[in-house]
């Protein structure tokens, strides 16, 4: 049962820490390392997701 429902919570922390690094980046004038880390962060993130769901 936890094995369905662990790539779905993944994939939307995934999405939701891309979004919230973007809406970071709306806000600032300039890139800075951390929202690039939580960009990179959310990516990971579904990138994980998408592998525990093809296995």
């Amino acid at each position: 049962m936890l094995g369905d429902w662990l790539p779905c919570f993944l994939f939307v922390v995934g999405i939701l820490t891309s979004v919230a690094a973007d809406l970071r980046l709306r806000r600032c004038d300039t890139g800075s390392f951390s929202n690039g880390c939580i960009t990179a962060a959310g990516a990971a993130l579904v990138f994980v997701a998408c592998a525990a769901a093809l296995r």
